[in-house]
């Protein structure tokens, strides 16, 4: 709520919503619920044959940051579905000790591009060139690849993952310079 600039309580309905059930009503079908990361993490398990047998984690760089685990193959949800949440991983940016979520979210670039009196529409077109950004992209990569990259070592001290998947809602060349920035950390 903080980060969207909600007021107190107003994203609280949200909360005992059951949207799968509800969805399932309607339909007459069945459906699941997952978080948005954790959803794209099984997509991204589907669709990777390579993925048998590994553990890894996903990391999905979106308005926010999220993430996704596999384990021996399988996504892994976690006992209140939410393993691999890794936007509240603390991370020391800047001198201090922050979340994950405060540097390697698109919320925070969209903050810094409106700040700087560009017009951030452009962020929810991750089709489009971002490249006219410039140095505000640029040093959003840099913090966002530094958060990151801390955030995958903590990880990676508690399972050793034998790969990380880094994806987004961002443009191809923007997320290949955040993966290279990333390895470079």
């Amino acid at each position: 709520a903080e980060e969207v600039v909600a007021p107190p309580g107003v994203l609280e309905g949200w909360r005992h919503l059951d949207v799968a059930a509800d969805l399932a009503a309607r339909t007459g079908l069945p459906a699941y619920l997952a978080n948005d990361a954790t959803a794209a993490c099984g997509a991204e398990l589907q669709n990777n044959p390579r993925s048998a047998g590994q553990d890894w984690l996903y990391v999905f760089v979106g308005s926010f940051v999220g993430g996704g685990v596999v384990l021996n193959g399988a996504l892994y949800q976690g006992r209140g579905r939410n393993a691999g949440a890794i936007g509240s991983t603390p991370v020391f940016v800047g001198g201090k000790v922050t979340q994950l979520i405060r540097h390697a979210s698109l919320i925070t670039l969209e903050k810094s591009v409106a700040s700087a009196g560009l017009d951030p529409a452009i962020l929810q077109r991750p089709d489009e060139d971002w490249s006219g950004l410039g140095s505000i992209l640029g040093s959003w990569i840099d913090t966002s690849a530094q958060a990151l990259a801390t955030a995958v070592v903590a990880a990676t001290s508690v399972i050793d993952f034998s790969r990380i998947c880094i994806d987004g809602a961002i443009p191809r060349p923007v997320l290949r310079a955040l993966v290279v920035a990333v390895k470079a950390r």
